[in-house]
């Protein structure tokens, strides 16, 4: 009961596929006409740890699977792999209070095994983790975390985090 998502989807949009959570693709975040395919749940507490591991491998550009962080359409972020001038990365993009993302960091991801996705909320901040092939590195910390609150964002629904799949139309 505590997993929500965007919107009222008119059919699913995720399903098990060998024991995972397999999400199909949904509208992009920000989009107003669209269900995003995003599961989430709450953030209730100023110090959180949010992981999930991806076997995802993006193979267009704007392709985007991990975690996401919404506020509201306008207030958002997106951790996770994507491709970027043709090469699959891991990336950080926020929305803060606009109608665009703005790219944040970004690093090459050369190992194509499972990528593990860490979000660390620790009070105001919040830092940005991935791991690879047993190894695992900060792509960015220390993230101004008031870009997600209600006082900075306006609304009144909180933060979700949670699992987000987008695939622009081909």
């Amino acid at each position: 009961m505590e997993w929500i998502g965007i919107r009222t989807p008119q059919k699913p949009f995720y399903h098990l596929a060998g024991g995972a959570l397999a999400l199909d693709s949904g509208a992009r975040l920000g989009d107003l006409n669209g269900v995003p395919a995003f599961i989430g749940r709450r953030q209730q507490h100023s110090n959180a740890t949010f992981s999930t591991t991806l076997r995802y491998t993006p193979a267009r550009e704007g392709d985007r699977a991990g975690l996401a962080a919404v506020q509201s359409d306008r207030s958002n972020l997106f951790f996770g792999l994507t491709r970027i001038a043709g090469k699959p990365v891991v990336a950080l993009y926020t929305r803060d209070a606009a109608d665009t993302d703005g790219l944040v960091a970004c690093a090459p991801v050369v190992d194509s095994g499972p990528v593990t996705l860490t979000i660390r909320v620790t009070g105001g901040t919040i830092g940005f983790d991935y791991g690879v092939g047993g190894s695992t590195k900060t792509l960015k910390d220390d993230i101004d975390a008031t870009l997600l609150s209600t006082k900075k964002a306006g609304g009144f629904v909180g933060t979700v985090i949670g699992l987000y799949h987008y695939s622009p139309a081909r």
